[in-house]
Order: structure tokens, then C-alpha cells, then sequence
């Protein structure tokens, strides 16, 4: 499936949107598609542009507003982790100047012997080779039980920050969700995690997000998050039934409505959920 959005003068001068030419294959095709354009709409109106970007951008970005962004996980740092486009994705929200004001970040992990738990345990989950890029006294001590069961195409979701004066606006409601169902509709997730710290997660910031789940504890030693102590977080995260639930709760939440674009059908049932080969999720 394809999908052509609105695309104004104004706006192209900014480069492609996010929708623009979006190819969709796996999922609820239709589903997916009005949920994309309703998004990148509510996201026009706050006046901002939805868009592609490289991890190299948002590593700068980071940098840039250290102020009101920590230092992020090494899981979404080119330096350190193998991320390219076969099996990443990073998400900006740009205002009228060009300006990143908003950002999103997923990886794929494929977990065939191996589980969250593990992962994040022995640092893979952050490092491509973590013997080699650890820091002195790094480590990462997991207590979250269910997270053994959390394998296959697992969805790690991250990098997320809002620009001070775009928070409070719904960016926390529709960035997560935009990033993670485009993964679903790529790669046909069989997870969706993310690591939240105690406070985002006692400001109610997963249920925002859409997650079902969460577990405590993992505690996050001499990360780059916070190099002089320890951080403790929960594995928040959801499984396929729960991510195709919550696309259509948005569906409702959003209005399916008048939107300014056009979906085409290039192949399959519209409203069926189509899988990949061997998928029974």
C-alpha cells in the first residue's frame, strides 16, 4: 500500500513529509493508513512537519539541547551501535524554520535464542560490542522477570524528547505510537519495549505512549544516561494483539475523518491484517 499526503508549497521546501510516498506492508493496511495521515495532520496543525531523519541529526540535536535532554542510551549512537536503514528508524518533528522540536527512535532486534533480559543484562541491548565500548564499572542489573519472555522481532524504542515549548501539546501521545506503527507495518513486530526511568513512568508517561505492560526493575549503572550513578527504570513494552488494540482505540481517539490524501491498495485485503511467512501473531 501507498500512501500520498498533503504536501504544500510551503512545506516541500522542508523536503519530503513523512507520508509522502510511505510504503506500508504488513498489518492492517487501511487501518494504518488513516492512522498516518490523521497523525501527520494533528501534527500540521501544531505546526510542525513530520519527517524522516538520520541518527547522525539526532545525535546532534541531543547535543545541542543538552539542557532539557540527557545524554542518549548508546543503543541510538551510530558510535556505538550498528544502525542502518534495513533495521532502524528516527523520527522528527520540525517546526516552520526546520528546527527538530520533536524526536523518535526504534531498532529491531531479531531474538531468535536470546530475550530482552539477556540483552539488557550482558549490554547488547546498548552496544554492538560492549567489551570494547562499556565504560569503567557499566553495567545493567535486570529483576524484571517477564522480560525473559520478551524475543523474536522485538521493536527497542527510544530517543524520545519534545522542545519545552511543544510539550503539553499530544507530541508524547502520537511520536511513540507513529514510530512504532510504522515498525509493525515493516517488519510485523512480535514486541515493543521501551526503558523508561522511575520518574517518566510515575508521571504516567507509558499509558500516554500506549503500553500495556510494566516491569520493574532494571537498574542502569555508570550509563551515558547518568555517568556518575545508577538509574532505575522499568521495561515498559507490548506484544502485537496489544499494539493492533491500540491502533484502534487511536483510530477512535483521533476521529477517523476527513483527511486530506489518498491511499492505494497494491496488493491484499485492505482489512485483513497481513503477516509475514510463519507469522501466526
Amino acid at each position: 500500500m501507498h500512501i500520498q499526503g498533503r504536501l504544500t508549497q510551503a512545506d516541500s521546501a522542508l523536503g519530503p513529509s513523512f507520508t509522502e510516498g510511505l510504503v506500508l506492508t504488513y498489518g492492517p493496511l487501511e487501518k494504518l493508513g488513516h492512522f498516518f495521515l490523521l497523525a501527520e495532520e494533528r501534527m500540521m496543525q501544531m505546526g510542525l512537519r513530520l519527517c524522516f531523519g538520520s541518527f547522525e541529526e539526532l545525535m546532534s540535536a541531543n547535543r545541542a539541547n543538552s539542557k532539557t535532554w540527557r545524554p542518549l542510551l548508546p543503543s541510538f549512537d551510530p558510535t556505538f551501535s550498528k544502525l542502518t536503514k534495513d533495521d532502524s528508524i528516527c523520527i522528527f518533528g520540525r517546526d516552520a524554520s526546520g528546527n527538530i522540536v520533536a524526536t523518535q527512535a526504534v531498532r529491531l532486534f531479531s531474538w531468535t535464542d536470546t530475550n530482552f533480559f539477556a540483552e539488557a543484562e550482558n549490554l547488547r541491548l546498548f552496544y554492538a560490542d560492549p567489551a570494547a565500548s562499556r565504560g569503567l564499572d557499566e553495567w545493567c542489573h535486570v529483576t524484571a522477570e517477564p522480560t525473559r519472555s520478551i524475543d523474536g522481532r522485538v521493536l527497542f524504542s527510544g530517543a524520545g524528547w519534545y522542545r519545552p515549548d511543544y510539550r503539553g501539546k499530544g507530541l508524547g501521545v502520537l511520536m511513540p505510537r507513529i514510530a512504532r506503527l510504522y515498525a509493525l507495518s515493516r517488519w510485523y513486530i512480535d514486541f515493543a519495549v521501551c526503558i523508561m526511568a522511575d520518574g517518566v513512568v510515575k508521571g504516567g508517561f507509558p499509558k500516554r505512549a500506549g503500553y500495556r505492560h510494566v516491569d520493574w526493575d532494571l537498574m542502569m549503572h555508570r550509563m551515558p544516561v547518568h555517568r556518575d550513578g545508577t538509574v532505575r527504570a522499568a521495561a515498559v513494552w507490548m506484544d502485537t494483539q496489544d499494539t493492533l488494540r491500540d491502533l484502534d482505540q487511536m483510530l477512535l481517539r483521533l476521529g477517523e475523518s476527513q483527511v486530506d490524501g489518498a491511499i492505494e491498495n497494491v496488493g491484499g485485503q485492505d482489512r485483513d491484517v497481513i503477516r509475514p511467512t510463519g507469522s501466526n501473531r
